[in-house]
């Protein structure tokens, strides 16, 4: 494991042991000494072993510390392990973003009245002004997550601005500044939430690496990010739902979802199909003991409504983009069928008897349980993936030898 790798996680394991004991005051004096201990051990040992473990008990400490220095301004009523109470309240937005989202939403509603027009503004920046039976709609399908602005509308504004860019034959580094500024500019616009954070993030380290000579590395980038944001709010690390189930997606997408994808693709010659199955699934699994234990809510029939409607959800943007810059027919027409196309998809979703379940109520344990499983299940098809590659390679060997032998003795 790299040493960043080892700082990181010992950071993170200080916040998370510090918020399961949320009322025990830790002295800062003792933290920062062990702190200057672990640091000074970890410069002059020469095991690399020993060196990592320092390293990691250093970023115990600096993790213990900055929970430490949070305390006292966390919500009184916060609880560990209790779904009823989350500090995932966010501060408002300055009063200029607020002017430009509300000119905004009055634009949209123009175009687009109604339902469509509030499911457009929730893809484009988060808004969740839904009808009441348009919401519980969206919530039985399992598309909530399309309403809440995510880590898919940075990389689509990532993506869009890189084709726009990339005309111009700005240096790498101008383009980097560039693409790092927009994407500060839509931080303030939907809010510094955690899933935006993360991508936010994720993005601009992918730009910065090769300016500096690293070829970036998602793990490690999606590590670093988890990092910098409990840095910013490091209650987030157990009492934000939108951080936890960002990272946790994130993590499905990497480990099953990137598995289905390869099997479906190698299957059906797809790589859209492949990359939609596996992510949708990936994303499911890893998400949904979180979602059953701190919303009771679980949604079988999410599974189908996600492979149909997020396909959609690009074409909206960029047809709702125009049709907002360029008001004409074509582009409001064909943005505003795309929209209730999704609201379609919707409704006829929680029609679907036994879809979806509300009041699931779920322990802990069995969330903890549910992981353990999951996680055995990756860990043992690592393994037999591992033996079959070697296997592989031996019989490769194996061939290249008696072909050798049959050129000689024949």
């Amino acid at each position: 494991m790299p040493p960043s790798a080892c700082l990181f996680w010992g950071f993170l394991s200080g916040i998370a042991l510090h918020s399961l004991y949320l009322r025990t005051p830790f002295e800062l004096s003792w933290l920062f000494a062990g702190a200057c201990l672990f640091g000074w051990a970890a410069w002059f040992l020469r095991s690399k072993r020993e060196a990592l473990l320092m390293l990691a008990c250093f970023g115990v400490c600096v993790g213990l510390m900055r929970f430490e220095l949070a305390r006292p301004d966390l919500p009184a009523n916060l609880r560990a392990f209790d779904p009823s109470v989350f500090a995932y309240q966010l501060d408002g937005s300055p009063p200029l973003i607020a002017d430009v989202r509300s000119a905004l939403s009055t634009r949209i509603q123009t175009l687009f009245p109604g339902d469509p027009g509030r499911l457009f503004a929730g893809f484009l920046y988060g808004e969740r002004k839904l009808s009441a039976q348009t919401k519980e709609e969206v919530r039985r399908a399992g598309l909530t997550h399309l309403v809440a602005v995510s880590g898919g509308n940075v990389t689509m504004l990532f993506l869009a601005l890189s084709r726009v860019l990339k005309p111009l034959r700005w240096s790498k580094r101008r383009r980097c500044i560039a693409l790092t500024f927009a994407l500060g500019l839509f931080v303030l616009l939907v809010s510094p939430q955690a899933p935006v954070m993360r991508a936010a993030v994720m993005a601009t380290l992918i730009l910065l690496a090769p300016l500096v000579g690293r070829i970036p590395d998602t793990k490690h980038l999606l590590l670093v990010a988890a990092v910098a944001f409990t840095i910013w709010r490091p209650e987030s690390m157990l009492f934000d739902p939108s951080f936890i189930l960002s990272f946790l997606a994130m993590l499905g997408l990497f480990t099953y979802g990137a598995n289905i994808g390869e099997w479906i693709e190698e299957r059906t010659r797809s790589s859209f199909l492949g990359e939609l199955v596996g992510s949708t699934l990936g994303a499911t699994l890893l998400t949904t003991p979180y979602s059953m234990w701190a919303f009771g809510n679980a949604s079988a029939i999410g599974i189908i409504a996600n492979l149909f409607a997020v396909p959609l959800v690009p074409w909206t943007l960029v047809a709702g983009s125009l049709a907002l810059v360029f008001p004409l027919p074509p582009f409001v027409f064909f943005a505003e069928l795309i929209l209730r196309a999704t609201l379609g998809i919707a409704h006829l979703s929680a029609l679907v008897p036994f879809g979806a379940w509300s009041r699931v109520i779920v322990s802990p344990w069995f969330m903890f349980a549910s992981y353990a499983a999951i996680g055995w299940v990756w860990m043992s098809l690592r393994r037999h993936e591992s033996i079959h590659r070697k296997l592989s390679a031996r019989d490769r060997v194996s061939d290249h030898t008696d072909g050798i032998g049959s050129f000689f003795f024949t």
